[in-house]
Formats: structure tokens, sequence, C-alpha cells
């Protein structure tokens, strides 16, 4: 159950995509899989968040099957719910991706996504909750162990030891996740695109002391819910709590700074979309059209 790596900063530079629930990342998964694997991804989702999930929580022989199923009966419901509302985005961005943007409607497309997070984590809480309720205390301290490997994982990706390592990385990345849309950027782009990557304000220090403060936040509320011999209501309420403070930090200085990178990842991809050729912007109409068809064809699938 790990809050180690959302927040509501968006991903064009170093984003979080983890929160307490494993689907939440299996959804980021299936969404930057490409057209080729988007339904295969979809379809291995209930498999690969049980997966992830176990490594965590490490389920008893007692707790696995009712954690597959509630796995699958909210996979179900994201199918129905979401999977079209997703298709519609994609058909509006692809209609509009001729044409140039602005920030303001990038961060409005941010924040329709966190929305839809909202509800899906909503969705997910009675089933979290019941599941909370029935840790031991050795599977608390295995979700702390795995905290601990996530954390390693994190300084190796995010926290090398120079900052040209850093910097190197954080811009592999940032290219990465726009050639993916757009195709290869040329050479004039490439370092109009590196200079404002190393411009922003992304901190991975500030990110990392969140992501701690996150973990030790689950890990608290988790083991106070025996003490409080607290109901699968109390428990929801308890997570609910949590998760709003994954969402809203109460450390104000780090809500300023999620606010400071959000608009300016919102303008970065602006203004990397209003640089990019009528042969991009093709490019990226035509993946936004195969991801919209494979949401579609999901749908029909769970309808016949």
């Amino acid at each position: 159950m790990n809050a180690s790596n959302t927040k509501a900063d968006p991903g064009i530079i170093g984003a979080p995509g983890r929160w307490l629930l494993p689907l939440v990342a299996v959804l980021v998964v299936t969404w930057l899989a490409g057209c080729s694997t988007m339904r295969f991804a979809y379809g291995q989702g209930p498999h690969m968040a049980f997966w992830w999930l176990d490594g965590y929580v490490d389920f008893t022989d007692e707790q696995a099957p009712p954690a597959r199923e509630h796995i699958a009966r909210w996979f179900r419901w994201h199918r129905n719910a979401h999977l079209p509302l997703y298709a519609q985005t994609l058909a509006r961005m692809r209609d509009e991706a001729q044409h140039n943007t602005t920030g303001t409607k990038a961060c409005e497309l941010w924040a329709r996504a966190l929305h839809w997070r909202d509800e899906a984590v909503e969705q997910a809480l009675p089933a979290v909750a019941e599941l909370a309720l029935r840790l031991s205390p050795e599977q608390l301290q295995h979700i702390e162990k795995r905290y601990v490997k996530s954390n390693k994982e994190f300084r190796k990706d995010h926290l090398q030891d120079s900052r040209e390592d850093r910097e190197r990385a954080m811009l592999k990345r940032a290219i990465e996740r726009a050639e993916m849309l757009y195709g290869r950027l040329d050479a004039e782009q490439r370092k109009w695109y590196t200079q404002r990557v190393q411009a922003s304000p992304f901190n991975a220090e500030l990110w990392n002391q969140e992501r701690l403060r996150r973990q030790q936040d689950v890990l608290h509320t988790l083991r106070s819910l025996p003490a409080a011999q607290a109901t699968p209501e109390t428990a929801q309420a308890a997570l609910r709590q949590v998760f709003h403070r994954v969402s809203h930090s109460p450390d104000p200085n780090y809500r300023a700074y999620s606010a400071q990178l959000t608009a300016y990842n919102c303008e970065l991809a602006a203004q990397l979309h209003n640089r990019t050729t009528p042969e991009q912007r093709k490019t990226a109409q035509g993946k936004l059209h195969g991801w919209e068809n494979d949401f579609r064809a999901l749908v029909a699938s769970a309808e016949r």
C-alpha cells in the first residue's frame, strides 16, 4: 500500500506514478503502453495490480483470493466508468493536436486526470479498508521493508551523486516522454527543450522528503487501526484522510512547490507542442487515435 510516489505534478518532468493502491500505477503503465500493446496491458491489469500489491503486503493464502476479487471488481467498474471518458478526451485531444495550445488548457486536462484519479481511489477505498484491517504486524513490517527498497531505487534514479548526472537523467526521461507522442525531436527542438528542462523548478530532494513523509503517514495510519478498534467505516475514513494528505500535502512549502511545478510543466507542455512540426503533430494524432480506439475496443469487449 504505497504512498511514496504520487503528487499533483504533471508527468512532464519527474512526476511520480503511484499512491496507496497499485491500480493507478497500472493505469499509467497501460496508458503509456501505446496502441500496439494497450489492450493486452489493460487485460493484464488485475494480475499486474495483484502482483504489485503482493510485493508490498505479502498476502497470506486466505487473503489472496478476496484481494484478487476486489481488484477484478475495481477493473470492471473502471472499464465501464472511466474508459469511455478517456476515449472521449483522446478524441478531443486528437482533433485539437493540429492547433497551438496554452498552458491553461494543459492544466485543465491535468485537472481532469486528477479528478479521475480521485474517483478511482474513492471506488477502491472499501476494499482497501477491508484489507488494511486484516494486516498482521509482520505484513506491516514487510511494507516498511519494501519502502526501504523503493527508496533505494528512487535515489538511484533521481538522486545521483553529481548534479550533472541528475540533470542528464531528468533530461533523458523528459525527451523520451515527448518523443513517445511526437516522434523524434530535431536538433533545435532538443536544444530548446534541454534549456527548459534544466530551468525546471523540479526538486528531487524535496520530492523525496515528501515521499518519506507519506510512507510514515501510511504506516502510522495502518498501525493505529487495531488500537483504535477501527470498523470498516472508520478505516475508510482514516485512509481517505491519508489520501487527502497525499494529494494536499500538510507541508505548505511543498504545496507551494507542487503548484509552481505544475504550472511550469503545463506551460512547458504547451510550448513544446507549439514548436512541433506538422509531421510531428500528425504523429501525435496517430498515437492519440490509436489509444482512443483501444479504449473503445476495451469498452466494447466488456459489453459483449
